[in-house]
């Protein structure tokens, strides 16, 4: 009887350390460079995947040179946190990561070939995210200070695409959805090319920003907007948009050798071009009536199923076909 009590004593005293918690777990990693399926390598001496009543957050921060090798198998955590100068690669043999969310502050993600699922992901102070040869599932992006996501031979869904100052969104070579684009500080890039994306819209009102969309098919169901000394040029591409509109008399609209469809309205308070041809079920609108002059060329077809209107000051050149359902002049 003394000895099951002794025992029973034991259990009581030491069960809470003998047995695993269960709960969110931080793994942090603790060496220099190396591969992630090595416990040693991580705070909890365990691979964080989250299962056996534990989910893991997992921080990468530590000498600011760290390469993390991405090695296991399919493997899922509530969130990964990458530091400054911190590096985070696959090993390019069709790995498969679920994340809930993936914070990266000035550190670089490589990940090539597998399958990749975030919640969403963040790249501030100069983060780069490089994703080629990937199905890609991403509820949404932000960036900021410089934050660039690389999109190559990429499939898949990516939510709404926000970000502030000095920010790119490349995609190149790939078959993806996207939510809207919403660049709202200077010096933002959009370039989308040789590949098949359908879009929310851009939107990119910062200074001295830029759309590009290259060798592509685009459909957008909302519109593309440039502002500020921004510029929106479509080159060698079939696009169809929901609207464009010119902002600013410093803003730039250029279509090159493309097939644009708008299903809405054209507004240029700027400068406007396009060759090859331009279709637009709503009305084009050249100039403003805030003074915005308001200079557009259009070389090929033009076809306009709602007004054409060419407010006073504007100037607006016709070289080629032109179907145009109604015309009215602003001279006030």
């Amino acid at each position: 009887m003394r000895i099951k009590q002794v025992i029973g004593l034991v259990i009581l005293f030491i069960g809470p350390f003998s047995i695993p918690s269960s709960g969110q777990v931080v793994a942090t990693w603790i060496d220099s460079s190396g591969n992630w399926s090595n416990s040693a390598n991580w705070s909890t001496l365990t691979v964080p995947n989250n299962g056996g009543g534990k989910t893991y957050d997992v921080v990468i921060n530590g000498t600011g040179t760290d390469k993390v090798t991405f090695d296991a198998s399919s493997t899922t955590i509530n969130s990964l946190t990458l530091g400054l100068g911190e590096t985070f690669q696959s090993t390019g043999t069709s790995p498969t990561l679920t994340a809930g969310g993936i914070t990266n502050t000035g550190g670089t993600i490589n990940w090539g070939n597998g399958s990749l699922t975030i919640g969403g992901l963040s790249n501030n102070v100069g983060g780069v995210a490089n994703i080629h040869n990937t199905r890609v599932t991403m509820g949404s992006y932000d960036s900021d200070l410089g934050g660039q996501l690389q999109l190559t031979r990429c499939t898949g869904r990516i939510g709404e695409v926000t970000g502030g100052m000095d920010n790119s969104l490349i995609i190149s070579g790939s078959n993806l959805t996207v939510g809207n684009v919403f660049f709202n500080e200077m010096a933002s890039t959009v370039s989308i090319t040789s590949s098949t994306v359908i879009l929310g819209g851009v939107s990119t009102p910062g200074d001295q920003s830029s759309v590009f969309i290259g060798g592509s098919s685009v459909i957008s169901s909302g519109g593309f907007e440039a502002l500020f000394a921004s510029n929106v040029i479509i080159d060698n591409s079939s696009v169809i948009v929901g609207g464009l509109a010119n902002e600013t008399f410093n803003s730039l609209m250029s279509i090159e050798n493309s097939a644009v469809t708008v299903n809405g309205d054209v507004a240029n308070n700027g400068l406007f071009g396009a060759s090859g041809s331009l279709t637009v079920s709503g009305d084009f609108s050249n100039g403003s009536s805030d003074g915005n002059p308001g200079l557009a060329g259009i070389d090929g077809p033009f076809i306009v199923k709602g007004t054409l209107n060419n407010m006073d000051g504007a100037r607006l050149f016709i070289d080629g076909p032109s179907n145009i359902h109604a015309v009215q002049n602003d001279e006030s």
